[in-house]
C-alpha cells in the first residue's frame, strides 16, 4: 500500500512526531509511506531518504495546496491520502484527493466539538470526503455528532505510540526525606486546556510544610498571566520556566513526579513518555485519561476543578505515603503497550480495511 500523510509541519505535537515515527517504521511494513507538509521545520535532511514533499510557495497558502497536492498524488500516486491536521491543509488535500479517486482517511487529534467556523468545516469535510477515521483519542469525549461519524465510516481509535532511546532508561529512585521534591509540568502555555492555574493553585496549599520546586517545560501566549500568577501567589522562588526543550527526557529523569491537570486532551504523549522512563504520574480525572489509562497504568487522578486533590496527593508523596517506586514500576509496565509496531500493525490494518483489502478483519472501535 502507498499512504500519503497531509499535515501542516513535521516540528511540534503528537501528530507530527506520529508521522515521523510511521515513516521511520515503515520499512519494516508492506506500506509505503510518503509525507506533503507546507514547512518541514528542518526535518529535510533527517527523512531524506523518504518521500518527503514540501509546499513550494507559503504565499498561497492554503488553497494553493489543491493543486500542489494534486501534483504529489499523481507523482507519488498513493492508495489513499491520510489527513491530518490542520482544517486549512487537511480541506484542500481532501479535495485534491476526491478529485483524484483516491480514498480518505481523517484524524481525530483531539475531542470534536463544534467551537468554531473550522469545526464545521471539518464535520463536513470528514462527512462527505472522508473513506475512514482515525482517532488518537477516545471518540467517547466527542459530542454526539462527531460519534456518530467515527461510527459510520470505517474507523479505528489507534492511541499514539513512544519511542524512547533504550540509554535513557534508569531504575526509579525514591524519594528521601530533605531533598527538594521535584515537580514537572510539560505543555503549551497557550490556552486553558492544560489547566496551568490549577496546577499553581493546587501547589501553592502545599506551601512551606514541604521542601519543593516546579519546572515548566512549554511556552505560549499565556507566559505572561502565568509569571503574573506565580507572583501573586508567591511561588516564583519554587518554579523554574524552562521555555519549550529538546532534553525534556533528560529533565524527567531529575524530577520525582509529572503533573497533567488538563481540562482535556487527545492522547497524552508526555505521560506515557514519563512512564516509560519510570516517572510517577499526576493526571486529571477526564475521560481521555480515564479510557486510557484506566486503574491498571499505577497513576493518581486529581479533579481539574479542585486543586485541593492536587495538593493532599503531592502531601502524600513527600510525606512517603504515595509509593513512588510502585508507581514508578506500574507505568513503565503499562507503558510497554505503546510501541511504533503495534501503532503501525493498527494503521496497516486499517488502510487495508479502507481499501477493502482484508475485509474480514475487525477495528475495534
Amino acid at each position: 500500500m502507498r499512504i500519503l500523510h497531509v499535515i501542516h509541519s513535521l516540528s511540534g505535537g503528537g501528530a507530527e512526531r506520529q508521522i515521523c515515527e510511521m515513516l521511520k517504521h515503515s520499512k519494516d511494513t508492506n506500506m509505503d509511506m510518503a509525507v506533503f507538509c507546507v514547512n518541514a521545520c528542518g526535518k529535510e535532511r533527517e527523512l531524506a531518504k523518504n518521500n518527503l514533499f514540501v509546499f513550494s510557495d507559503s504565499s498561497k497558502y492554503p488553497w494553493g495546496l489543491i493543486g500542489e497536492v494534486d501534483v504529489v498524488i499523481k507523482k507519488f500516486n498513493p492508495d489513499l491520502v491520510h489527513c491530518w491536521l490542520p482544517v486549512p491543509v487537511i480541506l484542500p488535500a481532501m479535495i485534491a484527493a476526491k478529485k483524484n479517486n483516491i480514498p480518505v482517511v481523517a484524524s481525530y487529534r483531539n475531542k470534536k466539538s463544534f467551537n468554531g467556523v473550522y469545526d464545521i468545516i471539518e464535520y463536513l469535510a470528514i462527512k462527505f470526503m472522508a473513506s475512514a477515521i482515525a482517532s488518537n483519542n477516545p471518540p467517547s469525549q466527542s459530542i454526539k455528532a462527531f460519534q456518530k461519524l467515527f461510527h459510520k465510516k470505517v474507523s479505528a481509535y489507534i492511541p499514539n505510540s513512544i519511542s524512547i532511546d533504550s540509554s535513557l532508561f534508569k531504575k526509579a529512585d525514591s524519594y528521601k526525606s530533605g531533598e527538594t521534591f521535584t515537580i514537572l509540568f510539560v505543555g503549551r502555555i497557550f490556552d486553558a486546556q492544560k489547566n496551568w492555574r490549577s496546577l499553581l493553585q493546587g501547589l501553592k496549599k502545599v506551601g512551606g510544610r514541604h521542601d519543593w520546586k516546579l519546572l515548566i517545560c512549554g511556552d505560549g501566549k499565556e507566559r505572561d498571566e502565568l509569571i503574573d500568577a506565580m507572583n501573586v501567589m508567591d511561588l516564583s522562588s519554587q518554579v523554574e520556566l524552562l521555555g519549550y526543550r529538546d532534553d525534556v527526557y533528560d529533565i524527567m529523569q531529575s524530577a520525582d513526579v509529572l503533573v497533567l491537570p488538563s481540562w482535556y486532551e487527545g492522547m497524552p504523549n508526555v505521560v506515557v513518555e514519563a512512564m516509560a522512563l519510570s516517572l510517577p504520574c499526576i493526571v486529571s480525572e477526564i475521560t481521555a485519561h480515564k479510557e486510557l489509562f484506566g486503574d491498571e497504568a499505577g497513576i493518581c487522578y486529581m479533579d481539574p476543578a479542585e486543586p485541593s486533590t492536587l495538593t493532599s496527593i503531592i502531601n502524600d508523596m513527600i510525606s512517603s505515603k504515595i509509593n513512588l517506586d510502585d508507581m514508578a514500576l506500574q507505568g513503565k509496565i503499562f507503558s510497554s503497550k505503546f510501541t511504533p509496531e503495534k501503532l503501525m500493525q493498527s494503521y496497516e490494518k486499517l488502510y487495508s480495511q479502507t481499501l477493502g483489502l482484508n475485509s474480514d478483519s475487525v477495528i475495534e472501535k
